[in-house]
């Protein structure tokens, strides 16, 4: 049976003459597109990686439809599986579609994010915009207990959103060999720790996509600015009492998916415990206040108790969009 007869089979009348106008116009529009392995791109296959709307409608059929024997036809309205739109002769997701958010066309640019219905300004302000969050955990002891309260927190704050932990090795998350994330738009990624210990940070850092990085050598700690700025350096001897440390909090999206993610860390774990604890006992009480995207403060443990616990122990040492 030819690939005309099949969508004829399969799809109906109206999909079946949308199939002969294809297969009469072109021998090869069945075939268009193509499926890279790699980054999820949630809206566009030739944005970097495998399209999320178009694989929830048809498998590896990157063009829209799927036929019975696996050849690919353009989508039209009405024709999409599910919760699949067509937009642009593609089934795609409206929620996780950084190209077509809440409606074909609308494409979030570089300084917003899509909330799974409208683009929304990335900055630490809106937090609580996704309607789920996802906080991953790596294993190492100094970041995993932050990354529960975070979770506890988000969760507490952000009442509409369901919130989950994961493990960064889980499946469906990270890419196993890059760390880049796979969850799409409409959900925050939130993590605790550095690019020592979690992949998505290493990732995010290595790829020039967050505002702030760290770097390190033998002697000194930087929080640096991709623009060549420095934001904050310190001594590492000046740190490793336990009793002080910098942290940054940073909200990046990752261009190729569309995937939000709320970073937190310090130069050491003493940093990314303060970290944890400013944002659930500053960050979030006060969402409105944090209309950048990234923060540096410092820390001092000024009561010699080992732990942050007043906000008279933080200072602001910088900010930006």
């Amino acid at each position: 049976m030819d690939m005309c007869k099949l969508s004829m089979k399969i799809c109906g009348l109206e999909c079946a003459i949308l199939a002969l106008v294809a297969c009469s116009s072109s021998p090869d529009a069945q075939d268009a597109g193509s499926n890279d392995a790699g980054i999820a791109d949630a809206g566009r296959a030739d944005a970097g990686g495998e399209d999320a709307g178009s694989d929830a409608g048809c498998g590896a059929c990157a063009n829209g439809l799927c036929l019975e024997d696996g050849g690919c036809a353009a989508c039209a309205p009405g024709t999409c599986a599910g919760e699949l739109s067509c937009c642009a002769q593609r089934c795609v997701d409206l929620r996780r579609d950084e190209n077509d958010c809440g409606a074909c066309g609308v494409s979030c640019g570089a300084s917003s994010f899509c909330d799974g219905t409208q683009c929304v300004a990335q900055q630490l302000s809106n937090s609580c915009q996704d309607p789920s969050i996802t906080v991953i955990l790596d294993g190492l002891s100094g970041d995993d207990p932050v990354s529960l309260l975070l979770a506890a927190a988000l969760g507490s704050t952000c009442s509409s959103a369901s919130v989950r932990q994961v493990s960064q090795l889980d499946g469906g998350v990270l890419d196993p060999a890059s760390g880049a994330p796979l969850v799409g738009a409409s959900e925050l990624l939130a993590v605790a720790g550095g690019p020592f210990g979690q992949q998505l940070v290493a990732y995010l850092e290595g790829a020039g996509i967050t505002p702030v990085y760290f770097q390190q050598d033998a002697t000194t700690s930087s929080f640096l600015l991709r623009d060549g700025g420095s934001v904050v350096t310190v001594n590492n001897s000046d740190l490793a009492g336990g009793a002080r440390d910098d942290f940054v909090l940073e909200m990046v999206k990752d261009p190729a998916s569309g995937s939000l993610t709320l970073v937190v860390y310090g130069f050491y774990s003493p940093g990314t415990a303060a970290g944890g604890w400013y944002v659930q006992n500053a960050l979030l009480p006060q969402l409105p206040g944090y209309a950048e995207r990234w923060y540096v403060f410092g820390w001092a443990d000024n009561n010699g108790n080992g732990a942050p616990d007043s906000l008279s122990e933080f200072t602001l040492i910088a900010s930006g969009p």
